[in-house]
């Protein structure tokens, strides 16, 4: 989305956090 270039380094890894639970990703379960 265009709203990504506006955010913040810590704004961009928490919507892509909550991205990721909205899809039902788990992969980030390694990590």
């Amino acid at each position: 989305p265009a709203e990504i270039f506006m955010m913040t380094p810590g704004e961009v890894v928490s919507w892509r956090e909550r991205a990721a639970l909205r899809s039902g990703n788990a992969d980030n379960e390694d990590s």
